[in-house]
């Protein structure tokens, strides 16, 4: 069922997260590239280690805020998820209820 309410949430959260997913991804290799040039340069002089070092401690601080955010951003999505889902079960009862009232209109009475 492609048109089910769970593929087009699933669908919806996925839009969502992709430019999210696609920032971490991009940061994150970022991050890679900076910590391989470091660890190349360090092997140069103490100096450049201590330097090198310095330059790890800053990245590796980058990717816990990095990580945090995303966390932060996940258990956003969550509670919007939670909160679609309400609203979903809410049309889904408004609809079941306006089906009966619907039906109720629309039948004949028997009247032999």
């Amino acid at each position: 069922m492609a048109n089910s309410p769970k593929a087009k949430l699933k669908s919806a959260a996925r839009a969502t997260v992709g430019p999210v997913r696609n920032y971490f991804n991009n940061h994150f290799e970022m991050t890679k590239q900076e910590v391989r040039r470091a660890a190349d340069e360090s092997g140069v002089a103490a100096l450049d280690r201590a330097r090198a070092g310095g330059e790890l401690s800053e990245l590796s601080n980058v990717v816990a805020e990095t990580q945090l955010y995303q966390s932060k951003m996940i258990s956003e999505l969550r509670r919007e998820i939670a909160a679609l889902r309400s609203e979903l079960a809410e049309m889904s009862a408004t609809s079941a209820e306006l089906a009966a009232v619907l039906a109720a209109m629309t039948s004949t009475p028997d009247t032999l």
